[in-house]
């Protein structure tokens, strides 16, 4: 066994925080599903993002990748509802955020869609979306064996979609992303608390960001969602992740010189540290 000696010392330093995920996932399709040219900044190219650049590409967006490094300034001409081909494929690599958010996605295009994966991301559970494609007659064909092969087709309808709130907050991120642009006004009903909220209020900051209007109302759990809108093509820069920022705040809150750039500034921070 190895021993480790720790010596208490002060921290002091500027520490930028790598971009969010979670975030960059969203604005990439809320920037592809525009019309027109957004900037996306501070990308960072993780296999799961490059899922996602990919898949939007596969539905006709248009993404030019610029800067040196990881760090990556993206270009992008929205599909605005068209696309290049009628049927297409999308490797989601391993990216259960890729798979999920772009499933309900691809009913916005004619033709079908034809998902594969890698790992383990054909044993994600996609019953929330093969109840409700069934329930509106829209196809939906699993491969039946453990590597992801999913093929859907059919175009889904505004209306009262209802689902608990245990399930993947990905589910619901999806739905929330595509019934916007359908002709009729839709709600996503939540049958029982929401256990990731956090991560919706993150697709519905996006959303806002991009010229789209969700109102939650707490009291009902309900996603009240106006048919007929638009994507508005934005300038974006994407935030720095809080959770990887957590041990420098906690530094910086217990009295260490330590300055966390990249996070977007939050009110509700207090001299939890300096926040840049």
């Amino acid at each position: 066994m190895t021993d480790l000696l720790l010596k208490p010392a002060k921290l002091s330093g500027d520490v930028t925080i790598p971009p969010s995920k979670s975030m960059a996932h969203r604005a990439i399709i809320a920037a592809c599903l525009a019309e027109g040219k957004s900037i996306i900044t501070n990308i960072d190219l993780s296999d799961d993002i490059i899922a996602t650049i990919e898949g939007m590409r596969a539905f006709g967006a248009e993404i030019t990748l610029l800067g040196d490094g990881q760090r990556k300034k993206l270009i992008i001409e929205g599909v605005s509802k068209k696309q290049s081909t009628k049927n297409r494929l999308i490797d989601a690599n391993e990216s259960g955020s890729t798979l999920r958010f772009f499933i309900p996605i691809a009913t916005l295009f004619d033709g079908e869609t034809r998902f594969i994966g890698r790992g383990k991301l054909g044993m994600r559970p996609l019953d929330t979306y093969e109840k409700i494609f069934n329930e509106q007659g829209l196809h939906f064909q699993p491969s039946g064996t453990p590597e992801l092969d999913l093929t859907v087709g059919g175009r889904l309808n505004a209306g009262r979609y209802e689902m608990a709130g245990n399930v993947s907050s990905q589910f619901i991120t999806g739905l929330l992303f595509t019934l916007p642009l359908l002709t009729g006004d839709s709600v996503i009903a939540i049958t029982t608390e929401v256990e990731s909220i956090g991560y919706l209020e993150l697709t519905l900051e996006v959303l806002r960001a991009f010229g789209i209007s969700v109102t939650y109302n707490e009291t009902e759990r309900e996603f009240l969602i106006p048919g007929g809108q638009r994507y508005r093509a934005q300038t974006y820069t994407v935030e720095g992740d809080y959770s990887q920022a957590a041990f420098f705040l906690s530094a910086g809150a217990l009295g260490n010189a330590v300055r966390v750039t990249g996070l977007k500034p939050d009110s509700n921070q207090g001299d939890k540290g300096i926040i840049e």
